[in-house]
């Protein structure tokens, strides 16, 4: 988008990384380059966030449901992307991240 649109700003919208295995979908077709762990939740955003800071015209990005936490009487929560623990609703080492 850059190279096609060299004077407009670009928003990445919409990412997230599992930080479980049950995130990520049984039928992805393709091989993890991070763990579905906290941990590697937090070393994929820290790549990303990196990649990014290399495209000037990049404005900014958008996680993906990183509210997503338990909460008593609430919905089943299955995805595994926030940044939250879905059982403690504490913070996850990926917030750590966001302050870089």
């Amino acid at each position: 988008l850059q190279t096609a649109f060299p004077d407009k700003p670009v928003n990445v919208v919409e990412v997230a990384y599992a930080n479980h295995p049950w995130g990520v979908p049984d039928n992805a077709g393709y091989p993890l380059e991070y763990p579905a762990t906290p941990e590697g939740q937090q070393a994929f955003f820290e790549d990303f966030l990196q990649l990014l800071r290399g495209f000037s015209h990049v404005n900014g990005y958008m996680y993906w449901y990183p509210e997503e936490t338990y909460v008593p009487q609430g919905p089943v929560l299955t995805l595994h992307r926030g940044v939250f623990d879905i059982n403690t609703g504490k913070a996850l080492p990926v917030t750590d991240v966001f302050n870089l």
